[in-house]
């Protein structure tokens, strides 16, 4: 997931789009082409016997699954862990969408292709980070400390310029990453069964719609005062609300 997202958002502008003549179109249905590479590879690879009777079996039960499967919208750990994982998904959505702009705005667009491409490959290093550190799944600190990080690179890259900006740009991708896993891989780790479908569902609802409605909602509040660096600023207030849903426990409780 981390190596898709480094090629996709970091290898368009220097690669894609010079073979594709500058032409945004082209450029995407030339990322297309490993997409569709790959589904004619799945479609026409052949399944073993168990395979399909495993699949099956997970359609049957999948049908004759219960309402409790969904998320519980009284809940208010959904609600929570899904604010939280909203605050690291729009730090990316953010700083991918108004990059540009905001470079752009400073007399910095030379530098685009290269934070651009840099600033993606964060999660990519993080990932490795968290491998070497798995006990850092279900535990506060980590998660609070990623969190702080995060919201102290967008502040940088909001209001600092040239080469620090370009540097905290990278401190926030590389803390929202961290933070990101850590809340992804908190379901399973504090929960079993129905209860981590339940969990992710909600956090995943609310984590990624949230995001989506900020990041929409500084766009048109930057062109509505014609100031390109408050695009961010809903972001960055959502993230430092966000840090009052870390809680004050070391660790994050059993969910059922």
């Amino acid at each position: 997931m981390m190596l898709g997202e480094m090629s996709g958002a970091g290898l368009t502008l220097p690669v894609m789009m010079p073979l594709a003549g500058g032409d945004w179109s082209l450029a995407l249905l030339l990322w297309s082409i490993p997409v569709m590479l790959i589904a004619a590879l799945v479609a026409f690879m052949p399944i073993a016997n168990e395979v399909e009777e495993t699949t099956q079996a997970t359609s049957q039960t999948c049908q004759l699954a219960p309402p409790s499967t969904l998320p519980r919208w009284n809940d208010m750990h959904v609600w929570q862990y899904g604010l939280l994982l909203a605050s690291s998904v729009v730090a990316f959505y953010v700083i991918n969408a108004y990059c540009a702009s905001v470079l752009t705005s400073r007399g910095e667009e030379y530098a685009l292709e290269e934070l651009i491409f840099a600033f993606n490959a964060m999660p990519l290093l993080a990932s490795f980070v968290l491998l070497a550190a798995p006990n850092w799944v279900g535990l506060r600190t980590p998660l609070a400390i990623a969190a702080v990080f995060a919201v102290l690179g967008l502040v940088g890259f909001i209001f600092a310029a040239g080469w620090l900006s370009w540097a905290s740009a990278l401190v926030c991708g590389f803390a929202a990453t961290i933070e990101l896993i850590l809340l992804v891989s908190l379901p399973p780790s504090i929960a079993s069964g129905i209860a981590v479908t339940r969990l992710s569902a909600g956090m995943s609802l609310l984590g990624f719609s949230l995001a989506f409605i900020c990041t929409l909602v500084g766009g048109y509040l930057a062109d509505w005062f014609a100031w390109t660096e408050l695009a961010l600023l809903p972001a960055l207030v959502f993230m430092l609300a966000a840090l009052f849903m870390l809680g004050r426990k070391a660790s994050y409780p059993e969910y059922q």
